[in-house]
C-alpha cells in the first residue's frame, strides 16, 4: 500500500484479528462489527432480555443515544444495577473494550457511517451470483473477471446517470442547488435528507466573539437531536457537537441549519470530500509521479478506462477535439502495437519458434481452440451439427463461415460483422455531422 495505512478498519470481535491489525497497522482505527455483539446479547442475557421488556429499550438507547463518553459510562453503569447484572462477565468484558465497539468513541474517526462490516458481507454477497462451491479454479479466474466488469459496468451507469442526470430540489435553496452540482446521486439524497431535517430545528445564539458565534441547536419534538455548533464566519469552518461529518464525510443537519440563517449559498470546500464528488471516480489517474508499472493488469485496465472517460467527454464538446483524439489514438495504437509484439518476440526464443514452425510474425497470430468435446450420456446426436470427435457449433459460429478476407491484413471478418460495423460508422458520421452543424450555429 505505498507506505499508506487504512483510516478505519471493522473485523468482526476476534482477538487474534485484533493482534494482527495493530501489529500491521498500528496508526488505524480498528473497530468491531457492532451487529454482530448486539446479536450476542439475547442469548448472553436471555433471562433479562426476553423477561423484561423495558431492558431492550434501555440498552439501545445506552449504546445509539449516548451524546458523549460521560454519558454513556453513566447509562451503563445504571442499566447494570436496574437489571442486576453488575457482576455479569460477559458484560464487564465488553466494557473493557468499549472503544472498539460503542459508537461515540469513534463518532471522531471517518468510518463512511459504517457501524458494521455489511459492507464485506453485500461484497460476499455479489460474489455468490458468479462463484459457488463447485467452481473450479479455471471458472473462478473466468468468473471473477465477469463479476469485475459486472461492478465496473454499474459504476459506470452510476457515473453517468450523477453527471448527465439532472437532481430534482426540494427547496430550491442555493445551498442545494450547489449540492446538486458537486455531489454523486447517492450522497446528494443523503445530503437533502439532512437539509430536510434541519428546517425543523429551532437555534439559539450562546455568544459572539467577532467572527466566531456559537448556536444552541435542537428540535423541539425530539429530545434526543440536539447539538452546539461552534462556526468560524470569515472561512466558513464549523464544529458540531454531534461529530457527523467526523464520522460520515457529510454535513450534518445542525450546521446545515447555521448555514441557512448565516446566508452560506455554498458549501465550502473543505466540507466536500473527494470521494463523493461526482468525478470521485478518477482518482485513478496518474502523474509524473505515480506510476502504474506494476504487473496489476486489472489496475490498468481501470486507469485506462478512467482516462477515457476524460476524453470522451472531450470529443463530445468539439468536433475538432474529436478529430484530434481520434488521430492521437491511432498513432498511440500504433506504437503500443510495436511494444506489445517487441516483448512477445524476447519472451520466445528462436528456438522455440523454429519448433512451432512459425515466425514471430505468425505466432502473434496464432489461435487457441476449444477442445473436442466428448459424446455425453443422454444427449442426442445432429447428424447436421456435429460428427465423429467434432463439438457442436453454436448458432453464432455457423453464421461466422460465410467470411471475406480482407485484402490488407489477411483477416477473416463475417459478413454481419461488416454489415454491422458499416452502419455503426454511418450512424457516428451523422451524429458528428449534427454536432458539427449546433457547433456552428
Amino acid at each position: 500500500m505505498n507506505g499508506k495505512y487504512p483510516v478505519a478498519v471493522i473485523t468482526d470481535q476476534d482477538m487474534a484479528i485484533s493482534n494482527a491489525v495493530s501489529k500491521v497497522f498500528p496508526k488505524t482505527k480498528h473497530r468491531f462489527c457492532l451487529w454482530h455483539i448486539m446479536k450476542k446479547f439475547p442469548e448472553k442475557l436471555s433471562h433479562v432480555y426476553h423477561e423484561q421488556a423495558s431492558f431492550k429499550k434501555h440498552l439501545n438507547g445506552c449504546i445509539w443515544s449516548s451524546k458523549s463518553t460521560q454519558e454513556f459510562e453513566e447509562r451503563w453503569k445504571n442499566l447494570l444495577v436496574q437489571y442486576g447484572l453488575v457482576g455479569n462477565e460477559w458484560l464487564h468484558v465488553l466494557y473493557s473494550i468499549r472503544s472498539s465497539w460503542v459508537p461515540i468513541f469513534n463518532r471522531s474517526t471517518f468510518f463512511a457511517g459504517m457501524n458494521t462490516t455489511q459492507r464485506s458481507e453485500s461484497i460476499n454477497s455479489f460474489f455468490d451470483g458468479f462463484v459457488t462451491s463447485g467452481t473450479t479454479l479455471k471458472e473462478f479466474v473466468e468468473k471473477y473477471n465477469q463479476a469485475v466488469d459486472a461492478r465496473y459496468e454499474s459504476f459506470k451507469k452510476e457515473d453517468f446517470e450523477s453527471k448527465h442526470k439532472e437532481r430534482l430540489l426540494t427547496f430550491n435553496m442555493p445551498l442545494e442547488e450547489h449540492a446538486a452540482k458537486v455531489y454523486t446521486r447517492a450522497i446528494f439524497l443523503k445530503f437533502s435528507e439532512e437539509l430536510s431535517f434541519s428546517l425543523r430545528l429551532s437555534k439559539e445564539k450562546l455568544r459572539n466573539d467577532g467572527g466566531c458565534v456559537t448556536y444552541r441547536v435542537f428540535n423541539k419534538k425530539d429530545i434526543e437531536d440536539f447539538a452546539t455548533v461552534e462556526m468560524n464566519l470569515e472561512n466558513k469552518e464549523a464544529n458540531c457537537s454531534c461529530l457527523y461529518f467526523d464520522f460520515m464525510g457529510i454535513l450534518c443537519r445542525h450546521v446545515l441549519a447555521i448555514f441557512l440563517i448565516e446566508n452560506v449559498e455554498q458549501l465550502p470546500e473543505h466540507f466536500i470530500l473527494y470521494r463523493w464528488r461526482k468525478e470521485g471516480n478518477l482518482i485513478l489517474r496518474t502523474n509524473k509521479d505515480m506510476s502504474v508499472t506494476d504487473g496489476d493488469r486489472l489496475f490498468r485496465s481501470f486507469h485506462l478506462r478512467s482516462r477515457y472517460s476524460t476524453l470522451d467527454e472531450l470529443a463530445y464538446k468539439s468536433s475538432e477535439a474529436f478529430r484530434f483524439i481520434c488521430d492521437s489514438i491511432d498513432s498511440l495504437s500504433i506504437a503500443a502495437k510495436k511494444i506489445v509484439t517487441s516483448e512477445e518476440s524476447s519472451d520466445v526464443g528462436d528456438s522455440d519458434l523454429q519448433y512451432l514452425g512459425h515466425n514471430s510474425e505468425e505466432s502473434s497470430m496464432m489461435n487457441l481452440k476449444d477442445p473436442c468435446v466428448s459424446q455425453t450420456k443422454g444427449r442426442k446426436r445432429d447428424s447436421h451439427n456435429t460428427s465423429q470427435g467434432r463439438r457442436i457449433r453454436s448458432g453464432i459460429e455457423e453464421a461466422s463461415k460465410h467470411t471475406n478476407i480482407c485484402g490488407t491484413c489477411f483477416n477473416f471478418y463475417s459478413i454481419d460483422f461488416l454489415v454491422d460495423g458499416f452502419n455503426f460508422l454511418h450512424d457516428l458520421s451523422s451524429h458528428l455531422v449534427g454536432v458539427g452543424s449546433v457547433s456552428a450555429q
